[in-house]
């Protein structure tokens, strides 16, 4: 007998497009959640370990801190946002800036159970926006900055690496280093 497997389709959950102009689509092919900007994979619910070592890895001082406050520049699927909580003390606050409002969206709906709904907690201060605007107007210091955007999107000239990027990213957020420890420092 020849068994026959039948692929499910990739369903579609939403659409909305970049201020760059750039579209952006959420799918699921079963319990894979994926997101595409212009038709390619730029994060899936199966690949989030960076993620999650980005936040272990920035959190690490603050986290030995009685009341850290802590930012993250881009919500992406949440799991960033909930293994800082996880790791973070009960009265830490964590600043999200997304400058996406769908991506906030879909984390509160479909996303939502991925990273067991990071968005509800109340340490959790939503700021929906450019990362680099809430690092110049807020006049505290951060006790870590994670830094989790998709330069593809947000700059969308930029490959990972690229030295000309990489500079104009460091100029943008170059005047709010000096009053915010950065994770590494």
């Amino acid at each position: 007998m020849i068994a026959i497997h039948i692929r499910e389709p990739w369903e579609f959950l939403g659409q909305t497009r970049t201020p760059e102009g750039e579209e952006m689509t959420l799918t699921r092919h079963g319990t894979e959640y994926v997101i595409l900007a212009s038709g390619q994979t730029l994060m899936s619910s199966r690949m989030h370990g960076s993620e999650e070592a980005l936040a272990m890895f920035a959190c690490a001082r603050a986290r030995t801190l009685e009341t850290p406050c802590c930012l993250i520049g881009g919500l992406g699927m949440g799991f960033t946002l909930r293994t800082a909580l996880d790791l973070l003390p009960p009265d830490a606050t964590v600043i999200v800036a997304e400058l996406i409002p769908a991506l906030v969206e879909w984390n509160r709906g479909p996303l939502g159970t991925l990273a067991r709904h990071p968005l509800r907690a109340r340490r959790v201060v939503l700021e929906v926006g450019d990362v680099a605007a809430v690092l110049h107007a807020t006049p505290r210091r951060f006790d870590a900055v994670l830094l989790d955007v998709a330069r593809r999107v947000s700059v969308p000239r930029c490959r990972m690496g690229d030295a000309g990027c990489m500079a104009a990213s460091a100029r943008g957020l170059g005047r709010p280093r000096a009053s915010s420890a950065f994770a590494g420092r």
